[in-house]
């Protein structure tokens, strides 16, 4: 991003007409800052969510919000547009999602949601409820032996929807501050199986005991996201273990000609995939608000 940029920007929401700028502006920056974006499919045909951007001179895209059912996705290319876009929802005075939990969340790149934020954080009505910064890594070389000889990872089953129900709530409740048991059960229970049956939910083990839950998301055909990891209480501190399972998910052969992303919802879990060859790439951010 520029140091210095005295261009004006026209901030609005954008028309679905213009869904085209979003996935130019998707396509101009580097692969990995879009990466949640990305995944999420909010630069493409059947999002069903709305956007609002800082255009340059009406026509190029310089910063986009895509408001989406489960979060605000923030990318821009030049600070000053993300700034402005910011400056524009605090006078709207932001986000007007509704909703029964009036919970709001920011996810992005730390480069474009830290410029946002820098400003948005001056937003009346809302209530900060949680910031975090998120360790992204990238696969390196495999290391010639597992950091654990008592770890295992497995493709989920059918079988094991109420283990996946259960782990993968309690990670919600604790990263996002919303546990989808009580809320929403339905939905949540519909998502594990959906994710079960696509073969993208994992399990890791220590010999029969839960230890660890993660998610594979495809980014492209190439690239695959390891996410949404939780880790039980009772292996949090187990830092080999984890590393272990996460070295063995690396194994699988779904991904044997993969190149491998690892989004970490802490410094702990990043530690643990650096025993198994992941080395940081990036920094992601995730900002929660109420109100």
């Amino acid at each position: 991003m520029a140091a210095m940029d005295d261009t004006h920007y026209g901030c609005r929401e954008l028309k679905a007409t213009e869904r085209p700028l979003v996935a130019g502006l998707v396509e101009r920056v580097p692969r990995d800052a879009a990466l949640l974006l990305r995944v999420a499919g909010a630069h493409r045909e059947g999002f069903t969510g709305w956007y609002f951007g800082a255009l340059e001179d009406n026509r190029r895209l310089a910063a986009v919000m895509c408001v989406g059912e489960h979060g605000v996705h923030v990318l821009g290319e030049r600070r000053a547009a993300l700034r402005a876009m910011a400056e524009a929802q605090v006078k709207l005075q932001g986000l007007n999602l509704g909703g029964p939990t009036k919970q709001h969340e920011l996810l992005g790149d730390n480069e474009s949601l830290g410029a946002f934020w820098e400003v948005f954080r001056g937003v009346k009505g809302r209530t900060l409820v949680a910031d975090h910064l998120q360790p992204l890594l990238r696969a390196d070389q495999l290391p010639d032996t597992a950091p654990s000889k008592r770890a295992r990872v497995t493709v989920a089953t059918a079988s094991e929807l109420r283990l996946v129900y259960e782990l993968s709530g309690e990670r919600e409740a604790h990263e996002r501050h919303l546990d989808p048991r009580r809320t929403h059960p339905g939905a949540h229970r519909a998502a594990c199986e959906a994710t079960i049956a696509a073969g993208r939910q994992l399990v890791g083990w220590e010999e029969d005991k839960p230890a660890l839950v993660a998610e594979l998301r495809p980014v492209d055909d190439h690239t695959t996201l390891l996410d949404r990891i939780w880790v039980p209480v009772a292996y949090r501190s187990r830092k080999r273990l984890v590393g272990g399972a996460l070295y063995h998910a690396r194994r699988l052969r779904g991904l044997a000609d993969k190149d491998v992303l690892l989004l970490a919802a802490d410094a702990a879990i990043a530690e643990a995939a650096e025993l198994a060859g992941f080395i940081p790439h990036r920094t992601y951010r995730h900002v929660i608000l109420r109100g």
